[in-house]
């Protein structure tokens, strides 16, 4: 095969990520996100240098180099670590099935919605009570009983519901008014230990009933493995403080 040849060849990674896991670099560590089972585990630097290796690997597609290719995914194969991400249905050689390793690119500096001032802030009405308390029903339905993949899901649908639809109406204004209202009404609510991510969940749903399209995040961090959820709409972190947010490397957004 020639240089002319080489060149127009599509190249594409020796290893691609199930559907259902999710991944970022944290450090010098790989870890990993599986909302099907909602857990996560992360590898040691060198198999994290390894398999970060693989994913990123380009692979040759003519038939002049498929004995090179064969021999490469046999060594793959046959790297136990390895063996098992892909027994475990974590990573996949099957570019049909599996997505590509995609590091997660956030807005380079976060800042908080602005809050609104107390002789602006809404008027709660037995309507909002309702929206607010279907919004939060539903979101812990879906993730109780269906799980985070169901829910990460559903709001890709909002998503791509919305995304050829006007941000809803009253801008930047309404905006604050509908996450003042979830605010002042989130004691209704039940807390538990995993209040960021329920209360995320809620509001993407509740300002998505609205009209509004946001970014649902998790985040982790390894100092003190940790892992948490919050809401942004572009540049604007919705439901939290930046301090909070900072610290934790996206893992996953929709």
């Amino acid at each position: 095969m020639n240089a002319r040849q080489s060149k127009s060849c599509s190249s594409r990674p020796a290893l691609y990520l199930s559907p259902h896991i999710f991944t970022c670099m944290v450090g010098g560590s790989l870890v990993f996100l599986d909302v099907k089972k909602d857990r996560y585990f992360g590898l040691n630097t060198e198999a994290s240098r390894r398999v970060r290796a693989l994913l990123a690997t380009e692979a040759p597609d003519t038939a002049d180099d498929a004995a090179p290719e064969a021999e490469h995914r046999k060594a793959l194969i046959e790297d136990p670590e390895i063996a098992g991400l892909i027994e475990e249905k974590i990573l996949t050689a099957n570019a049909s099935v599996g997505k590509p390793f995609q590091p997660i690119d956030g807005p380079p500096d976060l800042r908080e919605a602005p809050g609104l001032l107390p002789d602006e802030r809404p008027k709660l009405k037995a309507a909002h009570v309702a929206a607010f308390l279907g919004a939060y029903a539903s979101a812990n339905i879906r993730l109780r009983l269906f799980g985070l993949e169901h829910s990460v899901n559903y709001l890709k649908r909002c998503k791509q519901r919305l995304a050829n639809t006007p941000t809803g109406n009253g801008g930047l204004t309404r905006l604050k008014e509908l996450i003042e209202m979830f605010r002042l009404l989130k004691p209704l609510a039940a807390r538990g230990t995993d209040a960021c991510l329920i209360n995320s969940l809620a509001l993407a749903t509740f300002l998505a009933a609205h009209g509004f399209k946001t970014e649902f995040c998790i985040g982790v961090r390894l100092d003190e493995f940790g892992a948490h959820a919050w809401l942004q709409h572009e540049d604007l972190v919705l439901d939290d403080f930046v301090y909070a947010v900072a610290p934790h490397t996206r893992i996953l957004t929709v």
